[in-house]
């Protein structure tokens, strides 16, 4: 399911719990990093002075996409490669199409603007299904005349069919402009709002912002505090006026009804003829609150209200089935780890406490019925000391169908090898002879059969001849990998984020590359031999 709830960090730093697990997030990145922000945005300017072709833009574009990289990995914390991040870029001088095009090569799934600016929009040529147009006043009766957004139905109209000639999603945000504490939403308002934008566009997606109210309220009910609350019935209203909270005296009691009215509006958003078309985007959420949120668009047919849940690695391969509650996922998304719901102990289970194999949370997605969850994690721990290691199964494999096969064999081998060598004081290890740890230790002979095996899948005709190529190229590649420390998730990762690129290269041959490989080649010519694997 695409239409789930996620966070928008206005103000504040993604980095302090993991919300963007829930696969999006919204960032503002001037606020975020501002100092790095005005950097970017020099480096912008200072291209646009050289000019695109020269080699000197060319680097300097480099550096730029290095700085925004920076800005979305090292200091927000974001994994762009896993989870959708949409950035929210404010009009500027410099050339908005190049500022973009970094954001999405540095793996910014979307470019948020401002409705409003229309030139700005279709000046900076960002794809349609890669721009969302902003509006920070939402198209209602319900905020007075003196809103300088207030405006008349039919210039609402008109607004919105600018905006979507350019963007494939429209974000309103329903926040009070009276009371940024206050959201007020309601349903019919969505409807008609969802029923303009689809008679413009019939593809076109509703971002509705809300600002949950505990958050503004400054309460913080922790997971373990509310685990033995989460069955808890809310009672159906229409909308969501979480600013009345506000005059509660208890912090706990303010997050509590807060999140009852903020569920309950999701759900009727999520059962209303507007469905297919909206998401829910939450303004700096606390963990519990995105956590219930996301809850309340899950099905379930169980007596005990858990949540089927299949865990898998970077690469989506199965590593067992778990159950998870509406705590546990709170509890996931705060501390950025697997946490479920044991119905042995009858409470919350943080993965790998007692058996050190943890797991690192990437992702939660929900499956196309809405009835069952999956959680995408770096399984941690263990013996193995490279490359993540660690096992998910009680019986001390990898996953709960027994131990890997194919790549992921070759490299939990080839690492259990790389770590026998390193830990043998004097070298002579039972592995010492074999071909593998003869790789490790010499660089040229990889380096050499990594070109040597390059070269003959290239020359590789018939299909069993390519599959044989393929093995030992892919051997001597996991071999360079292990070694340097890289895992195969991590070469996953890099693939899922180039998909994301806007900007190419040629990609023609490097003239001094294919040289160098010829050379190789020609001295190994008079002396090649097949390899003891």
């Amino acid at each position: 399911m695409k239409n789930l709830p996620y966070p928008i960090f206005n103000g504040i730093s993604p980095s302090k719990y993991s919300l963007s697990a829930v696969g999006a997030c919204r960032i503002y990145p001037h606020l975020i990093a501002p100092e790095l922000y005005e950097e970017i945005l020099q480096n912008c300017l200072d291209q646009e002075s050289i000019g695109d072709n020269s080699k000197e833009a060319k680097t300097l574009r480099k550096n730029g996409v290095a700085m925004v990289s920076k800005l979305l990995t090292e200091i927000s914390g974001l994994d762009p490669s896993v989870i959708d991040v949409e950035v929210y870029l404010l009009p500027c001088n410099t050339d908005y199409s190049n500022l973009a095009a970094m954001f999405l090569d540095a793996g910014a799934t979307r470019i948020v603007l401002c409705g409003l600016a229309v030139d700005f929009m279709r000046n900076s040529r960002i794809p349609k299904d890669r721009l969302v147009a902003h509006f920070d006043r939402p198209f209602s009766s319900s905020f007075s005349a003196s809103d300088d957004f207030e405006v008349s139905f039919d210039s609402a109209k008109k607004a919105l069919a600018k905006a979507v000639q350019f963007a494939d999603i429209v974000s309103v945000n329903f926040s009070d402009p009276d009371n940024s504490s206050r959201s007020t939403v309601s349903i019919q308002d969505i409807i008609d709002l969802v029923q303009m934008l689809t008679a413009i566009c019939k593809t076109v997606q509703l971002v509705v912002q809300i600002s949950p109210m505990s958050s503004a309220a400054g309460a913080f009910l922790t997971t373990e505090d509310s685990a033995e609350e989460e069955q808890q019935q809310p009672q159906k209203q229409d909308s969501f006026k979480g600013g009345d909270l506000l005059q509660l005296d208890d912090p706990y009691e303010v997050e509590k009804r807060a999140i009852t009215d903020l569920t309950n509006t999701i759900t009727n958003i999520m059962t209303s003829s507007a469905a297919d078309h909206v998401r829910i985007a939450l303004e700096n959420p606390s963990p519990k609150e995105l956590g219930m949120a996301y809850a309340a668009c899950i099905k379930t047919d169980r007596e005990d209200g858990l949540f089927t849940t299949v865990v898998v690695n970077r690469n989506n391969e199965a590593l067992g089935l778990v159950y998870s509650s509406k705590a546990s996922l709170a509890a996931s998304l705060e501390c950025g780890r697997g946490v479920y719901y044991s119905r042995s102990r009858r409470g919350l289970w943080r993965k790998g406490d007692q058996s050190g194999h943890y797991q690192v949370l990437h992702r939660i997605d929900l499956d196309c019925d809405g009835d069952a969850l999956r959680f995408m994690v770096t399984q941690k721990g263990g013996a193995i000391r490279s490359n993540g290691g660690g096992h998910f199964c009680h019986l001390n494999t990898l996953t709960c169908w027994g131990g890997p096969c194919g790549l992921r064999h070759l490299e939990e081998t080839l690492t259990q090898r790389l770590v026998e060598i390193e830990d043998a004081a004097d070298g002579n290890t039972a592995t010492t002879g074999s071909y593998t740890a003869r790789l490790f230790k010499d660089e040229i002979l990889l380096r050499n059969k990594l070109v040597e095996e390059a070269q003959e899948l290239s020359e590789a005709k018939t299909t069993k001849h390519v599959a044989e190529e393929l093995a030992d190229v892919l051997y001597f590649a996991m071999v360079k990998a292990v070694k340097a420390g890289v895992s195969f998730d991590d070469a996953v990762c890099e693939l899922d984020r180039r998909t994301k690129k806007v900007t190419r290269r040629p990609g023609d041959a490097k003239a001094d590359r294919i040289a160098e490989g010829d050379f190789i080649l020609s001295k190994l010519a008079s002396k090649k031999k097949v390899p003891e694997v």
